[in-house]
């Protein structure tokens, strides 16, 4: 897999988080909403030097050329006054990126890709390790200041 592939989900799996973070229905995947800000994703993945520009551009192309993604807010054309042409259109100003029902699927079909890895126990019990926790992440499953004990 390239690696505008891997950014492609990445940014998929970003903006999944995006709409389920606005808590929204599945009436926003096909009407739109204010997405992921296209700004915050490319220096999210381009400001270190970990993605080039042209990587960030051509997977936002595959997104959008796949249907997963839309982007907006969508504007009119604004024609010139007084011109004696009149052009009837509107276009994205590429401000956002918002989910569509294709790509809540597709993110749904590679979900485990996606979400952050399942702990291999059945029921857990978790205690402090130290009086002080104050760096506990829940997405982990052990974390140096926390001891994780499998409960029968």
């Amino acid at each position: 897999m390239s690696t505008v592939d891997d950014l492609a989900k990445q940014i998929l799996a970003d903006v999944v988080a995006d709409f389920r973070a606005k808590n929204l229905g599945s009436q926003a995947l096909n009407d739109g909403y204010v997405g992921a800000s296209i700004v915050a994703l490319e220096m999210k993945y381009c400001a270190d030097g970990g993605q080039s520009k042209v990587d960030f551009d051509l997977a936002m192309k595959q997104l959008e050329e796949s249907k997963f993604v839309d982007t907006g807010p969508m504007v009119p054309y604004e024609n010139t006054p007084g011109s004696q042409i009149v052009v009837i259109a509107i276009f994205s100003k590429r401000e956002f990126f918002y989910l569509t029902e294709k790509g809540y699927k597709a993110a749904q079909q590679s979900a485990p890709s996606l979400a952050p890895a399942k702990c291999p126990f059945a029921r857990l019990s978790v205690q402090p390790a130290f009086a002080s926790c104050a760096n506990f992440s829940p997405k982990a499953c052990v974390s140096p200041f926390w001891l994780a004990q499998s409960v029968s």
